[in-house]
């Protein structure tokens, strides 16, 4: 365990956090990151709210498990971490199984079973040695002879039942090992960027599909335009009278004089026209 301290609260404190988790970035063989301080107020928390340092708990190579404060306090550098425990306690129970436990149980189950089998030996020993007294016994010697490969056999089936007991705890420890590890951080990280990398490559097929649906519809739509534009009316020998004086379109009789110049667009070209008649109605 390598303990590398720094300020936790005041000015720089957030500068000497980003400096020790760099730190620890440099560090051969460094499975994980505790990153916790004891309970304050928000003022006294406020520098894991700091940007620099959410991007360098975020960018961190090494897992991060972050215990700050107590229960109730949240910051933004719990958001960035790969764990978030309440407490700095309950961060290092979450990251340090209790393997000394299970090994102390396994311990206490063999003494049992050693007392256990210890007790039965005797008694067997006791009852053999009433039934060598026993005088009303017509055969002494061939009763003795069949109690000790009972217990010969109670003897051998006891170690073979120790020898159990003691495999199925190992395979239990083995199990809660491997539990341990699908659920260690770096476990839980690798998953999350596998999952990431995923969803990565289905919103990029999903954006994909969106552009060329987008472009289908922006090609029918021009198509469309094109069919009812202007130009597609003016190439069916249609044309457009435009006011030479400002342009504008000539939608009735009076709008112009006679005399006055105006300008006529055809399908290809234009006309220079001067008004020589007008009439309300078509002939």
């Amino acid at each position: 365990m390598i303990v590398r301290p720094c300020a936790v609260q005041g000015e720089g404190a957030a500068g000497q956090i980003v400096e020790a988790l760099d730190d620890l970035q440099r560090v051969k063989g460094l499975d994980l990151i505790l990153l916790g301080r004891g309970g304050g107020s928000i003022e006294d928390l406020w520098a894991f709210n700091e940007e620099a340092v959410v991007r360098a708990v975020a960018g961190s190579n090494v897992p991060v498990v972050t215990g700050i404060g107590h229960e109730i306090d949240v910051t933004l550098a719990d958001f960035a971490a790969d764990l978030r425990a309440a407490t700095p306690s309950q961060a290092a129970e979450l990251s340090v199984p209790s393997r000394a436990d299970v090994l102390r149980s396994i311990r206490a189950q063999a003494v049992h079973l050693r007392h256990h089998a210890g007790a039965r030996l005797r008694t067997a020993r006791l009852h053999l040695s009433r039934l060598e007294g026993s005088h009303g016994l017509r055969r002494p010697v061939e009763l003795v002879r069949q109690r000790v490969q009972r217990l010969d056999g109670l003897a051998l089936r006891l170690e073979r039942g120790i020898a159990g007991q003691m495999d199925l705890r190992r395979r239990h420890l083995g199990e809660l090992s491997a539990r341990w590890r699908l659920r260690a951080p770096a476990s839980i990280l690798r998953r999350a960027r596998q999952r990431l990398a995923e969803l990565d490559r289905r919103i990029a097929g999903a954006a994909q599909r969106r552009l060329r649906e987008a472009g289908e519809r922006l090609r029918t739509r021009a198509a469309h335009l094109e069919a009812v534009g202007p130009r597609s009316v003016l190439a069916r020998g249609y044309s457009i009278c435009l006011r030479g004086e400002n342009g504008k379109a000539v939608r009735i009789w009076h709008e112009v004089a006679c005399g006055e110049p105006v300008r006529v667009i055809l399908g290809q070209g234009e006309l220079g026209c001067i008004v020589e008649e007008r009439k309300e109605g078509w002939t």
